[in-house]
């Protein structure tokens, strides 16, 4: 089968899935309107771009962005969302000012990309902002209590290991005993039932 035969294999599984494909719609050369939201053409490389496969390929997970970068690369579209620069509750390879970095670091060389700003009101970038607040702190609240209970573990191990280890056997053990004389050697029988073990 050919690349082109699989791709289309593919989108055929994707439909007979009941995968949702984004609904694209073109305002004007630089207007996009991608499920009901606005977005903008920032940058726009020489393949430019293509609504179906964009339709094909958008995922609601990237309606939180700030910024969707699409490019081509292996001759399929990949997209990747970014955030605004100095964004609080953000690492720095989400903000848009890492594009030049993932674009040399995952992308195929000279590979043609886009760039579309999402177009929102105060109110939902606010809105937005919360929700990445409040995931980033039950994200910090969760490593938390994970350290804390490792913490914990490793206390009781401590505790665990100084207590003495003995061993209860019910053998009867002969300790040979080296005499100076350099005579035959004695033997020494013992009772005893709990050793201490050693570790070497």
């Amino acid at each position: 089968m050919s690349q082109t035969e699989d791709r289309q294999a593919w989108i055929e599984q994707r439909k007979s899935d009941n995968y949702i494909f984004a609904d694209v719609i073109q305002q004007a050369d630089d207007r996009y309107l991608i499920n009901g939201q606005a977005f903008q053409v920032v940058k726009d490389a020489e393949a430019g771009i293509d609504k179906q496969e964009l339709a094909n390929r958008y995922m609601d997970i990237l309606d939180s962005y700030d910024y969707v970068v699409g490019d081509w690369s292996f001759q399929q579209l990949r997209l990747k969302g970014f955030y605004e620069d100095k964004l609080p509750h953000t690492s720095i390879d989400q903000q848009i000012s890492f594009l030049d970095d993932y674009l040399y670091e995952y992308c195929s060389f000279g590979c043609d990309y886009f760039v579309l700003k999402h177009l929102r009101s105060e109110e939902e970038i606010n809105e937005r902002n919360r929700q990445l607040k409040s995931k980033r702190n039950n994200q910090n609240s969760k490593r938390k209590k994970r350290r804390n209970s490792r913490h914990n573990n490793q206390g009781n191990n401590h505790k665990k290991a100084s207590k003495k280890q003995t061993k209860t056997v019910g053998k009867r053990f002969s300790v040979k005993k080296k005499n100076s004389s350099r005579k035959a050697n004695a033997v020494k029988v013992t009772d005893k039932k709990t050793f201490k073990i050693r570790k070497k």
